[in-house]
């Protein structure tokens, strides 16, 4: 297995494993899974098919996903605990919005591991349309 593969293959093993342990919390106890479980649930599908199809792909769409559970838009831990920070500048406040902490921390996980791969995905992209910029 290359390099690349198993610095993208972390980040997915931690989520796999999350999605797991949710779904057998959700199976085993009167816990309910909420419409973010079963979108995280869906949308892990692709990524493992990328992994095996695509490791580019795999790449750029695990970031996008982990993005999305930090936001919120989906979940893999059987809770959505909300993490919210803030300023006080005297009477002001200045609140940030609220995100997942767990997700938060694999992003960086995956942005460290990754971070030369998707700089290279990039460059490749912008060398391209460059390309193709130049062939019209």
């Amino acid at each position: 297995m290359s390099k690349q593969k198993i610095r993208i293959l972390i980040p997915l093993g931690v989520i796999a494993g999350l999605l797991l342990y949710s779904w057998i919390i959700f199976v085993t106890t009167d816990w309910l899974a909420i419409v973010q479980h079963y979108i995280g649930l869906v949308l892990f599908i692709p990524l493992v098919y990328y992994f095996f199809n695509n490791l580019n792909r795999a790449i750029v769409w695990t970031g996008i996903y982990l993005l999305m559970g930090v936001c919120k838009f989906l979940a893999f831990t059987p809770f959505l605990m909300r993490t919210a920070m803030g300023i006080k500048i005297g009477s002001l406040e200045l609140g940030m919005p609220s995100f997942q902490l767990i997700p938060f921390l694999i992003f960086i996980l995956y942005a460290i591991l990754n971070f030369d791969q998707l700089a290279e995905i990039y460059l490749d992209y912008r060398e391209a349309k460059a390309k193709k910029i130049k062939d019209k």
